[in-house]
């Protein structure tokens, strides 16, 4: 069979193939996606000389495991969702330890608090809690704290409560990653928030 016969057979053929690939994958789409897929590969190898005695059965096979490397790689690219979708929740950062996800939710009330969540979508955990809104977190290098800013001690009597202060300005806070051991790091009349860790230090010894 020549190149030409072989292209005339694919066209007669694409739309059982569709047909089978859409079944296969769930969707037309994909389904289509996964026929040029089939096709490109068995020109290619008519080209490097592949021997065809059943041709339908030898295209149809190319297409069933050119559906389930389609499957394959859409199941490791898959994406999870961890969180609901009737909350906010935002600010994402991986620990260290690439064991939880911390983030921001106001799941609880109006109030923004700090939480933590496996990979897997289980294990939420509530790490602050309070009155006052709790964002702006970061993991020390080692993950074994966090730092945050908070609205929590409330307005200082320095500043002025003139309409449209949508909260009080932030202060500096750390605690455990558990939430546990909760240190005040700043206490001003400014807005203190996104801190950071500075790099460890790491001794040189010179001759």
């Amino acid at each position: 069979m020549n190149m030409e016969d072989l292209e005339d057979r694919l066209r007669a053929l694409s739309p059982r193939l569709h047909r089978y690939c859409a079944r296969m994958t769930g969707s037309a789409i994909s389904g289509e996606d996964v026929v040029q897929d089939t096709i490109v590969k068995a020109l290619h190898a008519r080209t490097q000389g592949v021997e065809v005695g059943n041709l339908e059965s030898w295209l149809f096979r190319i297409a069933h495991n050119a559906s389930l490397d389609f499957l394959r790689e859409r199941s490791r690219n898959k994406v999870v969702p961890l969180t609901d979708s009737v909350h906010y929740d935002n600010f994402p950062k991986w620990s260290p330890k690439g064991d939880v996800i911390m983030f921001t939710s106001d799941r609880e009330g109006e109030r923004f608090k700090l939480y933590t969540i496996r990979p897997d979508g289980r294990g939420l955990r509530r790490l602050t809690d309070g009155s006052r809104i709790d964002a702006h977190s970061i993991w020390s290098n080692d993950g074994a704290w966090i730092v945050f800013s908070s609205g929590r001690k409330g307005f200082k009597d320095e500043m002025a409560l003139y309409d449209g202060v949508p909260q009080p300005y932030g202060e500096i806070f750390a605690m455990r990653a558990d939430g546990t051991d909760v240190r005040q790091l700043t206490d001003n009349k400014w807005e203190d928030a996104s801190p950071g860790w500075a790099p460890e230090r790491v001794a040189v010894a010179r001759k």
